[in-house]
């Protein structure tokens, strides 16, 4: 579903990939926020983090998921990955992050590698 792993497990002559992100996120999204609105959400990264995000954010029930990312076509990729396996949500690019676009959310999620040294 990914198309990512960040933890192998050897299993005799097998390697087994797993990716732990989006229980990781949907986890700890669960126990202290469970209570969050999520009506309307805005994904800032359409990388590997945030595909893994976008899919713990649509397991959690999220109504509408709008991504944003300076790569249009990462984003139109993420949006095509999700609805595959994800049609109740509405999901959407945006281009811009405009003030009134913004004053709509109930949430921001950022998963983008802003922040991170040497990356």
């Amino acid at each position: 579903m990914l198309g990512a792993a960040n933890t192998v497990v050897f299993s005799g002559d097998r390697k087994i990939g797993y990716n732990t992100d989006i229980t990781g996120f949907y986890e700890s999204f669960r126990r202290e926020m469970s209570g969050a609105i999520k009506d309307r959400v805005l994904l800032l990264g359409a990388g590997g983090a945030g595909v893994a995000v976008a899919f713990a954010l649509a397991n959690l029930g999220v109504r509408e998921l709008l991504i944003y990312d300076i790569d249009a076509d990462q984003t139109k990729t993420l949006i095509n990955k999700v609805r595959l396996h994800q049609t109740s949500m509405s999901i959407d690019c945006i281009n811009s992050l405009e003030k009134s676009i913004l004053t709509e959310l109930n949430g921001v999620v950022n998963a983008t590698p802003m922040g991170m040294v040497n990356s």
